[in-house]
């Protein structure tokens, strides 16, 4: 009876710590495999070209043996070459009044000066690229594990989304030799790190391939909207010398906009401004708004110039109408995804065992991952006002009348007679004021969000987690 218990022990044991070598037994894992989103903080501005920025993307391949000594996935190892490492997604956005002109990648050059030696340019990318890593890891961290074998050899893959505010572009770089000084022990991190525990045959190093992006821009450019009104909101537009107008604003370029003279007819009683929206709804200031210096962080200048009619003057065409005043609003927000997530042993429904108490070497997972189709957060905004309309209407009337003679009676005495027929034409153009309330509703706020990965992460994963796409997704 001891016996046959110490045997169920001993095949406990061995069970439970082949798990673990399961579990920390890895394959290579590719750099960075995900769409990764690069704000314009990250970005290093050419001195000289403010329309060129610098990016440094820390591609990286990893090999790992498993507890039998063998070099897993495609069996690269140390010193191999590697036909194409996969680097990732790497998609820029900016601000929405640029749009990217191009995007190039190349071999990174932590040395990379500027031409006069000034400037030490892979420094200054480097930290403006990688700060938050940095807190974690010195930059010898990745220049130690870069390979010493240039790579600047990249495939030729497209940039989406050129033309607008917002594009990514694929990096694979070519023949990437797994040579560097001191490769990243990713065996050890992970015991120091995660307290893992592993064969004594398992291996696992990472090597560096820094690509420098150059992503140039199209010159900014906006648009200053200026328009003339009379200080109770009527369209000064066409009449009487006054004309609206947009202007193309070009960034780091002076612009003056002042009023236009106001005659005999009307004086002059200031402005509003504004880059945000419509400045109908501000204060009304005195005199012009004043030289500045377009420097392309928004997209419209709107400036509106008031004037006063003097007694007497008469503004044709259109209805006079206030200016529109905020009303109601009507607010909406979702960005709780609600995700649920699961890993699990396949088949998928008829699960052979539970991951959560060992993994088999032979055996396969599978992920699922499920939320809302979209997140979305909004706010709608009323505007109100009323427009007085001046109705001329035009009637014609015929006018038809007898008159009079005077007819002399039989017994003596005369007596007067209608039966002489007249008519004339008459035209009437009378004016009525028809006042009516308008309404409107504006886009305060509008942002939605669609899935793009999801990213499940375990060791039993091949570089300890695995991203997946949405497949037949619509939002």
């Amino acid at each position: 009876m001891k016996i046959r218990r110490s045997i169920s022990t001993l095949f406990s044991l061995v069970f439970i710590l082949s798990s673990v070598f399961v579990l920390f037994t890895f394959r290579p894992v590719q750099a960075e495999p995900g769409v990764f989103s690069i704000s314009s903080n990250r970005l290093l501005q050419d001195k000289d070209n403010t329309n060129l920025y610098y990016f440094v993307g820390m591609v990286y391949y990893e090999v790992w043996s498993n507890s039998a000594g063998n070099w897993t996935g495609a069996g690269h190892h140390p010193n191999s070459n590697v036909p194409e490492v996969d680097g990732g997604i790497y998609e820029f956005t900016f601000a929405s009044n640029r749009k990217v002109k191009s995007i190039s990648v190349e071999q990174f050059k932590y040395d990379w000066k500027s031409p006069d030696g000034e400037l030490l340019l892979g420094d200054l990318t480097f930290e403006k690229s990688r700060t938050g890593e940095l807190k974690k890891n010195p930059k010898s961290y990745y220049e130690n594990a870069t390979s010493l074998v240039d790579y600047n050899s990249y495939k030729n893959t497209p940039v989406d989304g050129i033309g607008t505010n917002k594009a990514r572009k694929k990096v694979f770089v070519n023949n990437g030799v797994l040579k560097a000084r001191y490769p990243v022990d990713r065996k050890l991190e992970e015991i120091r790190d995660n307290k893992a525990t592993f064969a004594p045959k398992v291996e696992g190093y990472r090597y560096y391939f820094p690509t420098l992006f150059k992503i140039e821009l199209e010159p900014p450019v906006g648009k200053a909207v200026v328009k003339y009104w009379t200080t109770t909101g009527q369209s000064l537009d066409g009449v009487d010398g006054f004309a609206n107008q947009e202007v193309r604003l070009e960034k780091d370029q002076p612009y003056n906009f002042i009023h236009t003279a106001p005659g005999e007819k009307y004086t002059y009683e200031g402005h509003k401004k504004s880059t945000q929206g419509d400045p109908s709804s501000l204060s009304r200031k005195s005199g012009d708004p004043g030289q500045f210096i377009y420097n392309g962080q928004y997209p419209v200048y709107y400036v509106y110039f008031y004037y006063q009619p003097k007694g007497g003057t008469t503004i044709p065409n259109g209805p006079r109408c206030t200016q529109p005043v905020p009303g109601r609003t009507i607010d909406g927000k979702v960005m709780d995804p609600a995700v649920r997530a699961m890993i699990k042993a396949d088949l998928r429904g008829n699960e052979r065992f539970d991951v959560l108490k060992g993994i088999p070497t032979s055996e396969s997972l599978y992920g699922n991952v499920f939320s809302r189709d979209y997140l979305f957060q909004n706010k709608f905004v009323q505007m109100t006002g009323t427009c007085e309309y001046t109705v001329k209407v035009n009637q014609k009337w015929k006018l038809t009348w007898k008159d009079g003679r005077t007819v002399t009676q039989p017994g003596g005495g005369t007596t007067t007679v209608y039966d002489i027929p007249r008519s004339v034409d008459d035209e009437r153009n009378p004016e009525y004021k028809v006042v009516r309330p308008y309404a409107y509703w504006t886009i305060g706020e509008l942002s939605v969000y669609n899935i793009q990965d999801a990213v499940l992460q375990n060791y039993a994963f091949a570089g300890s987690e695995i991203t997946i796409t949405p497949s037949g997704y619509t939002p």
